[in-house]
């Protein structure tokens, strides 16, 4: 949407942001912290989910591979993408995410990127004990 903002010639000044992009490729630390990136797919495109210590964000994700499956055993937390009940070509269902949840077996599990048709009183009411949905302004904490 914003090609200028990547255009070497374009003015400086006005909206143009000054950035410096910076390639993940593979474990970094940053503040102190060390992040793992977790390659995932959304759709036919790899992209990044991240682990860092005993949590875990993995969102836009429609398939993970059996090495990053690997990386995401152990944790505490996994914020995980679910996007609606129906099958989608770049995001998991709640079926396919809860079948990821009981291959994981993380100690919580919050759903996010979810679409309006979920209710969260009834679907919450259908998860098992240690999954439920993420809300806006939900602020978690990790022992």
């Amino acid at each position: 949407m914003f090609p200028y903002i990547f255009d070497e010639k374009a003015q400086l000044g006005g909206g143009k942001p000054r950035i410096e992009l910076h390639e993940v490729c593979s474990p970094f630390e940053t503040a102190g912290i060390d992040i793992i990136p977790i390659p995932v797919f959304h759709g036919q495109m790899e992209i990044l989910g991240y682990r860092i210590e005993d949590f875990a964000y993995v969102t836009d994700c429609s398939y993970i591979p059996p090495d990053s499956l690997e990386l995401l055993k152990n944790l505490k937390l996994l914020i995980l993408g679910v996007l609606r009940f129906r099958p989608h070509s770049t995001h998991f269902n709640l079926d396919q995410g809860l079948a990821n949840i009981r291959l994981l077996k993380p100690e919580r599990c919050l759903l996010t990127h979810i679409a309006h048709d979920f209710k969260h009183r009834e679907v919450n009411s259908l998860l098992p004990d240690n999954v439920e949905l993420g809300y806006d302004g939900a602020k978690v904490e990790i022992d």
